[in-house]
């Protein structure tokens, strides 16, 4: 009998369902959220339940109320992308609590990966990595997409479904352009093969050159998680010119904080070699509605919820 290993997210549509297909066997729960918004929802949610029911594999549903989208709504701020991504993972992350494992597979494919490198670009925020990694983590949850690893497109996922049988709903919130990722999506439908191509390893390129560099700063970054995130191990072994900025960039990421702005890490690095060099016991200094940092007993404190 295969190792079940893992909780898998999966929203109903073609890329989770085909991810399902792939993987229910090694899996101890399905995770699914119905954020009750749109008519369509409640049919997806019977896709999961019909197959899971079939498959005989536990299904785990979180319906999403009002005063659960108010909560995360004073947590996050207004941006209903990020407060239904709050809210997904956080599930992810006490569902894998319960059935006590440490991995959530997620269906992101290359077309998410290409979508995510154009928001990052041109949203300018200082990065040494475009895209996102086959594995990263939220809040010590690791998240897995085999789908990267595969650099499988939609255009084969919906296929493959198509070809097979698997059933899939279709959220019709993709086609609206008030989304970001929408927008960049809708464009990158008419990118011919060859410039898709182009566009994807210009990205890829840009990630294989900075990889020393990446690695380092992540290695360094991880060091001083180690320590607590002592001061006084930033001023000794961190404090090099060329890593700070990537440095508190991957902080930010770690404690889930949104719009990474150049500004604000640079604000970051003002407020702790103030310290530093002052040993200036300053307020709180406040990152964004919902998060503060500050230096208590020589360690740099966070107050991310």
């Amino acid at each position: 009998m295969l190792a079940k290993k893992y909780i898998i997210a999966v929203s109903g549509g073609p890329d989770s369902m085909y991810l399902l297909n792939k993987y229910y066997k090694k899996v101890k729960c399905v995770c699914h959220v119905n954020y009750n918004v749109r008519q369509s929802a409640i049919k997806d949610e019977w896709t999961v339940r019909d197959f899971c029911t079939k498959n005989k594999v536990k299904l785990e549903i979180l319906n999403v109320s009002e005063s659960m989208y108010k909560k995360y709504k004073e947590l996050v701020g207004n941006n209903f992308e990020q407060i239904a991504r709050s809210i997904r993972y956080d599930f992810f992350l006490k569902m894998s609590k319960k059935y006590k494992v440490k991995t959530v597979l997620v269906a992101h494919h290359l077309d998410d990966f290409l979508e995510t490198c154009i928001m990052q670009e041109e949203k300018k925020s200082i990065r040494l990595f475009y895209g996102m990694h086959e594995n990263s983590e939220y809040k010590g949850l690791k998240i897995y997409r085999p789908l990267l690893k595969k650099k499988l497109t939609k255009k084969h996922i919906i296929s493959y479904c198509a070809k097979n049988s698997i059933p899939f709903g279709i959220d019709e919130t993709n086609f609206h352009d008030k989304y970001t990722r929408n927008k960049i999506r809708f464009r990158n439908q008419n990118l011919t093969p060859q410039q898709y191509k182009d566009m994807l390893k210009k990205y890829e390129s840009y990630n294989k050159k900075n990889r020393k560099h990446y690695l380092k700063t992540i290695a360094l970054f991880n060091a001083w998680k180690k320590t607590n995130f002592s001061i006084i191990y930033y001023k000794n072994k961190i404090y090099e010119t060329q890593y700070d900025k990537n440095i508190i960039f991957e902080l930010l990421k770690y404690f889930n904080e949104d719009n990474i702005s150049l500004n604000k890490i640079n604000s970051i690095i003002v407020y702790l070699n103030t310290f530093l060099i002052k040993n200036d016991k300053r307020k709180k200094f406040r990152l964004s509605k919902r998060n503060n940092v500050w230096i208590e007993k020589d360690k740099v404190v966070f107050s991310f919820r």
